[in-house]
């Protein structure tokens, strides 16, 4: 829009959106740096709170605004030579306003640095007003079927949540049906090294004896709904698991990390929260990843609903 309304020519035109594609990366790899070094020279008393977010967003402010101005020197206030004014009688001319081009620029420039320094103090109060000091009551889920024993050493490596439900069960009806262990992961306050969504939280250890195979995702029918689910197989010299999981966000099941963040924005733009779960599956198979499946299929049809309870409920302590 900036170009548009300051250049007329194409060529100016384009390089004012290019340079307003990377003067912004070049700014944020700089605000980063930034921010790292206010904290390592603070001794990790500034910038590690909210903070480093109104740090940051009034540097990114200041170069938005440089950019812009800047983009004002160049720009185009007449038609090209060749288009011919048409005559104003020179009484019109005197009672015409005057208009200046540096003006408009500037204070474009000046509302877009507002907008962009109003937002971390949005940020800011949204994080103080959504915070929520009770800690996370998380009971047993109420299902139909029995609890029974560990088949396998593996759990989830996640950050360190709130609170925890890990918990193997065998339908009794069905002897036959492979056993399920529940893990249930609830976040509630998140932030560094404490969040439901992150790239080091990963079903195994780098460095470890159990190994993932075969990622994919998938849909499950449970009852009137789809389920979204992630799938991998754990391996190890102990057997071989089946894992599906998805994330429990603002009321709704999700399995893709991109659409779990914003369901976790839109909680938070709503001062709905932050809390969030993530729910695992696993059973053990030989040979037939479909004897895995069908356990685990059977459970969430019998207890999906038990289990979204619990979740409710731990939200709105």
């Amino acid at each position: 829009l900036y170009a548009y309304l300051t250049y007329r020519s194409t060529p100016r035109r384009a390089l004012f959106m290019l340079a307003a594609v990377l003067v912004p990366i070049v700014a944020n790899g700089l605000r980063a740096y930034m921010i790292v070094m206010i904290g390592h020279l603070s001794g990790m008393q500034l910038a590690v709170g909210v903070d480093h977010i109104i740090y940051g967003w009034v540097f990114f402010g200041l170069v938005m605004f440089l950019m812009f101005w800047i983009g004002g020197f160049w720009r185009e206030d007449q038609p090209g030579d060749d288009v011919i004014a048409p005559a104003v009688d020179k009484s019109m001319q005197a009672s015409a306003p005057a208009t200046s081009g540096s003006g408009g620029v500037i204070a474009m420039a000046a509302a877009v640095l507002a907008c962009t320094a109003l937002w971390p103090l949005v940020a800011y109060f949204n994080d103080r007003a959504t915070t929520n000091p009770a800690p996370v009551r998380l009971g047993q889920i109420a299902t139909t079927w029995t609890t029974a024993p560990a088949f396998s050493a593996w759990a989830p490596r996640f950050a360190p949540a709130d609170a925890t439900v890990s918990q193997v069960y065998a339908d009794a009806g069905a002897t036959d049906r492979a056993p399920v262990a529940l893990s249930l992961l609830y976040y509630r306050n998140q932030r560094n090294g404490k969040a439901l969504i992150s790239s080091t939280n990963r079903l195994v250890e780098e460095e470890g004896s159990f190994h993932v195979l075969y990622p994919a995702l998938r849909d499950e029918t449970v009852g009137q709904r789809s389920l979204a689910l992630r799938e991998s197989t754990v391996n190890s010299p102990a057997g071989t698991i089946l894992v599906w999981y998805c994330y429990w966000i603002d009321g709704q099941f999700v399995a893709s990390n991109y659409g779990g963040k914003l369901l976790q924005a839109k909680a938070k733009l709503l001062f709905r929260g932050d809390d969030g779960a993530a729910l695992l599956l696993s059973a053990p198979y030989t040979g037939d990843v479909e004897q895995a499946r069908r356990a685990m299929r059977s459970f969430l049809a019998d207890n999906l609903g038990a289990i979204e309870t619990a979740l409710i409920a731990a939200k709105a302590n």
